[in-house]
């Protein structure tokens, strides 16, 4: 797993990407893809997928923390390790384990949330062992609030020097995740590779200004990365592609429909 690791890191290392047109300039698939990430995402062009029923999906992350240290690449910072496993568990058929060996960041989101960006985006990369050329993501925002993130500081701790990193702790002691988005798309960066499973959690992570700027300041803050852009790409067309939103309670669904036997009154009310 070591000598994966450090493939890896040589591989993403001596990867150029330019970020001064947005993406708009990278060729090939990033180009000509029907399936790119990232797109906006919208609950109301969402499927919504109630908690505990038949349809719903649940995560499990399993991560193990390690001593590591951060890297600097052309475009990101990343953490290379054995981070462990995110188990995915269905209601119909067996669960699937997808292994991770990097995680990532993007500042600000690449992403956006019902119109919104993020002050930063965090992406665990998982591929599933049992079968060849699988590609997952799980996406997780944060969002300036004044709350210094744990997690966050020892990622920046990583950067200069060899530290522990519990990859768990991003999870705030959740040991499951049954709020989040899914849909099918693409890596963010060259060769932009089609077939890439996404998960968004929906839950968006605390984060204190000087966390945000220890990202800002290498990408758009930095003048001299791509004239002050981030490291996002822009914006893809979503192209009719279904993205499910799981983790809905009963009591929304109530809510949501008592909303609109009001608005129907209303109307009724005002034309009559």
């Amino acid at each position: 797993m070591k000598i994966f690791c450090l493939i890896a890191l040589t591989l993403v290392s001596s990867l150029h990407v330019s970020y001064h047109e947005g993406g708009d300039d990278w060729t090939d698939t990033c180009q000509n893809g029907t399936l790119q990430s990232p797109i906006a995402i919208r609950d109301s062009e969402s499927e919504i997928i109630l908690v505990n029923t038949t349809s719903s999906i649940v995560l499990y992350p399993d991560f193990k923390p390690n001593f590591t240290m951060g890297h600097m690449t052309s475009y990101s910072f990343a953490v290379y390790s054995d981070w462990g496993n995110l188990a995915v568990a269905f209601p119909s058929k067996p669960s699937i384990n997808l292994h991770s060996s990097a995680f990532h960041f993007h500042s600000p989101s690449e992403y956006t949330l019902n119109g919104k960006y993020f002050d930063l985006e965090m992406h665990i990369v998982m591929k599933n062992p049992n079968v060849q050329g699988s590609l997952y993501v799980l996406g997780i925002f944060f969002d300036v609030n004044g709350k210094t993130n744990n997690f966050i500081s020892q990622v920046i701790e990583s950067e200069s020097n060899y530290t522990d990193v519990n990859l768990m702790d991003v999870f705030n002691g959740n040991s499951k995740i049954e709020k989040f988005y899914e849909f099918e798309g693409s890596l963010t960066t060259p060769p932009c590779t089609e077939g890439v499973k996404w998960f968004l959690w929906s839950e968006v992570q605390d984060l204190d200004e000087s966390q945000r700027n220890f990202f800002h300041k290498f990408w758009a803050g930095n003048s001299s990365f791509a004239g002050n852009n981030g490291n996002n790409r822009n914006l893809q067309e979503r192209n009719d592609r279904l993205v499910i939103k799981y983790g809905e309670s009963d009591d929304m669904s109530i809510k949501l429909e008592f909303s609109v036997f009001l608005l129907v009154i209303a109307i009724s009310l005002y034309l009559s």
